[in-house]
């Protein structure tokens, strides 16, 4: 608690965190002290100070503008502040001898510190693996099949970002001619990726565009389905996460320009100096790519090289967190990618759940993919891990023990709704069949519930019929994919835009429901999949099919309905068929008839709302 002591002395960083700006101290009525400004995690009695806020400029509505700069706290390592803030400097040069050394240190310390226990039963060897070798700072590699890579072969993952079409790669005519990979020929990060694995005493790399034939559609598919073998049995995965392209690379020096403090422990009075280096708050390149999310998720060891850290993360270590070229866990602060150590953990000891797939897919379907018709393929490996872990039933994005109530995702809008897809991606009813950012915050609400949730399901998946694209990858593309349904279905009419200025989404509303939207105790909102949904709302057949109502134990007089928004279309036989176009929901509130106006309202509700309840009709139809 040293720090918090030295924010109110004479202390260098005490007088940066009163002074750097008064407005800080008093807003909304509130004081705030300047140490309430140090981000820190404690263990025991020791605090260990990550970040550093301060007030850089004014910028806020009303008059009070206020913004915050964020900056890393870090410490030389002999400096006197080394034992409060633990963090070290950048590493300014990845690709010196000194870090080249240090990596290989961390990974040995790793190896030999502790076990982890095996993700998947039984021994895996890649099919193909990139042979590294060095003889005097020179490199020479080589593509190796699978006859000639030994059993217990030890090696090593990229995941980095394409950034287009890779113009070395491996195809059907490299393969048959059997030639030579060039070290000089490979682009950069891949060439570092080489240099890395060669200085921590390993010989064997697998790279995806180096591996797998990308001309031949069922190796690809094969590969692919592998992936969870691939990450998880490697020893450790090269994360090249500041490269936005293969040709950048990720072992070139950084720009390190910190600001520097005096700091006076008043423990000891010893005196030294703080480093600042401003926080970003954008992404690695890395993490905005789909593909790259099950990579970290399926990895034991990862060395990440970012914009400002080199890091070690080890799923089996316990150590604090640290975030400037420290042996660290992933940080969640200030941004914040999806934990991988959270799913490991989660498999290791069965715990895992239905939430966790809730929040997997909205990280996801934040990231960003070259090829459309890889939604669904980027997010299998993960899949098949859940499987083995307690959830049943994989089935297009979704599992067969959660229906019907997982089909109720929805599409961000606040970027806009995305364009129908130009090919097919997957079912209407799954997520994977879109193209925009999904959130499943309706279902994480009622599942998240410390409270008794009463709820009843109108809708009963009755078949599923699913055409996978590949028998081999139950967890890959699929060709076609129908459910038949029994639900309580009615027709909608002349659908109105609700609002959708300023910052609110677009919304919608069936003509037909006018009279029962100006009773204040039912109300009802359309949310549409596509940018397309105006052209079906004018001149498409849709109805509306109830899925699902609930009630939260604190609000027992509101209850809410939710369900899908359906586009008939032709039908191969007597049952009806509809492709999903949207979703609704339908907020009910139980009248409590206290006074005059209550019974007015009770007289609308009679007139227009039991009737349109009503017309909701039990019916089993095809989804596709």
């Amino acid at each position: 608690m040293r720090l918090e002591k030295a924010a109110s002395q004479d202390d260098s960083i005490g007088k940066l965190l009163r002074e750097a700006s008064p407005l800080a101290w008093k807003l909304y009525g509130q004081t705030f002290p300047p140490q309430s400004l140090l981000r820190s995690t404690s263990t025991g009695e020791t605090n260990n100070y990550l970040f550093l806020s301060l007030i850089c400029t004014t910028s806020m509505p009303y008059g009070l503008r206020i913004a915050f700069g964020v900056y890393y706290i870090f410490a030389e390592p002999d400096s006197a502040a080394a034992a409060i803030f633990q963090s070290r400097p950048p590493n300014c040069n990845p690709g010196s001898t000194q870090t080249f050394s240090l990596v290989k240190d961390w990974l040995s310390q790793c190896l030999a510190s502790h076990q982890h226990e095996a993700i998947f039963g039984g021994s895996f060897k890649p099919s193909r693996l990139v042979q590294v070798r060095t003889q005097l700072d020179m490199y020479s590699i080589k593509l190796v099949e699978s006859s000639e890579i030994p059993d217990d072969v030890r090696y090593v993952t990229l995941s980095y970002v394409w950034g287009g079409d890779q113009l070395h790669k491996l195809t059907k005519r490299g393969i048959e001619a059997k030639t030579g990979m060039s070290f000089e020929a490979m682009p950069r990060t891949i060439q570092d990726a080489i240099r890395v694995t060669a200085q921590m005493g390993l010989q064997f790399l697998w790279v995806d565009s180096l591996c797998i034939c990308q001309d031949d559609d069922e190796e690809k598919a094969r590969e692919i389905a592998s992936m969870p073998f691939i990450y998880a049995n490697s020893v450790v995965t090269i994360a090249a996460a500041s490269s936005r392209a293969v040709t950048e690379g990720f072992l070139h020096s950084r720009s390190c320009s910190a600001i520097y403090i005096p700091f006076r422990d008043l423990g000891d009075s010893s005196e030294g100096y703080l480093g600042l280096l401003e926080a970003s708050y954008a992404p690695e390149p890395l993490d905005t790519r789909a593909w790259t999310l099950q990579e970290y998720l399926l990895s034991t060891r990862v060395v990440e090289y970012g914009s400002h850290r080199l890091a070690f993360y080890c799923q089996g270590n316990e150590q604090h967190i640290r975030y400037v070229h420290s042996w660290a866990p992933r940080p969640i602060w200030p941004h914040q990618p999806f934990e991988s150590r959270t799913l490991r953990e989660a498999v290791f000891f069965g715990n895992v759940t239905y939430e966790f797939w809730l929040m997997l897919i909205e990280n996801y379907t934040t990231r960003k993919i070259t090829q459309p018709t890889d939604r669904i393929l980027a997010i299998g490996s993960a899949a098949y891990l859940l499987a083995k872990s307690g959830l049943n039933g994989y089935i297009a994005g979704h599992w067969e023990s959660k229906l019907p109530l997982d089909l109720l995702w929805t599409v961000k809008q606040d970027e806009g709704l995305p364009q129908p897809p130009n090919e097919y991606l997957g079912p209407s009813w799954s997520w994977v069949g879109n193209n925009g950012r999904v959130s499943t915050d309706i279902l994480k609400e009622m599942l998240s519930s410390n409270e008794d949730v009463m709820h009843e399901e109108f809708g009963k998946v009755l078949a599923i019929d699913v055409r996978l694209a590949n028998d081999k990858a139950p967890f890959g593309a699929v060709e076609e994919g129908i459910l038949t349904i029994k639900g309580h279905i009615r027709p909608a009419f002349h659908f109105n835009r609700r609002y959708g200025h300023g910052v609110r989404p677009m919304s919608w509303s069936c003509a037909d429901f006018e009279k029962c939207q100006n009773n204040t105790d039912f109300t009802m909102k359309v949310y549409p999949d596509t940018a397309d949904f105006p052209k079906d709302a004018e001149t498409a057949s849709l109805s509306l099919c109830k899925i699902l109502g609930y009630t939260l134990d604190r609000f027992p007089w509101r209850k809410l309905v939710m369900g899908l928004v359906l586009k008939k279309i032709l039908s191969a036989g007597e049952v009806k068929r509809y492709v999903r176009v949207g979703t609704f929901s339908i907020k009910i509130t139980r009248l409590l008839f206290e006074n005059h106006e209550h019974l007015r309202r009770a007289r609308a509700w009679k007139d227009d709302v039991v009737p349109y309840l009503e017309g909701f009709e039990e019916e089993t139809i095809e989804l596709v």
